[in-house]
């Protein structure tokens, strides 16, 4: 067998056993939250000059994030949003069911699909602050996810600029939550 037939056998042979491997330690730890993804915004109900000025703030963060969007459309929206791009091989039964459990499990976690501010099962300043950590420690996109994917990985100046992104939306979230006086910390479920 000549080295470029080998090197063409590799893929398919290397994709079941990529994805059983990233799948099992993608997620680790369980969640323990009851409900599904949701728009994460205050618990509290806000007056209506604060909710209009809150508005304004996400159109201005979410009009900066579409300048990103084809970032994470790359990156991330196929584990975590509606949009996701199905490969060839997830038609083949066990695969199909370990990249749907996969899909379903990051999308309880963080959900992109309409835009900002995302849902997710935490605060926004915590989605925020979580997302910037796992892309700025290479922990997203999924190592399994980048090896099968080539070019979804974040790094130099795209990972910079998602980074960037996210810190100054935190910062601008907190600032004005704590401006109008708004909790904005998730309720620790007591275990």
């Amino acid at each position: 067998m000549t080295r470029q037939n080998l090197l063409m056998l590799m893929p398919g042979l290397m994709i079941p056993l990529l994805l059983s491997a990233g799948l099992l330690l993608a997620h680790g730890e369980k969640d323990t939250h009851e409900s599904d993804s949701t728009k994460n915004m205050p618990s509290a109900p806000i007056e209506s000059g604060v909710a209009a000025r809150q508005d304004s703030l996400f159109a201005v963060i979410n009009t900066e994030y579409n300048g990103l969007k084809p970032i994470f459309e790359k990156s991330c929206f196929d584990c975590h949003s509606k949009f996701t791009k199905f490969p060839w091989y997830h038609k083949i039964p066990g695969i199909k069911q370990l990249i749907d459990s996969d899909i379903k499990e990051g999308r309880k976690h963080l959900d992109l699909s309409d835009g900002f501010p995302f849902a997710s099962h935490a605060s926004l300043p915590e989605t925020l602050e979580d997302m910037k950590e796992q892309v700025s420690k290479g922990e997203m996109p999924l190592l399994s996810y980048r090896l099968i994917h080539w070019g979804t990985g974040l790094s130099g100046a795209r990972r910079d600029s998602v980074t960037s992104w996210l810190d100054s939306a935190k910062i601008r979230v907190i600032r004005f939550y704590d401006e109008a006086n708004i909790p904005y910390e998730q309720k620790k479920s007591e275990d």
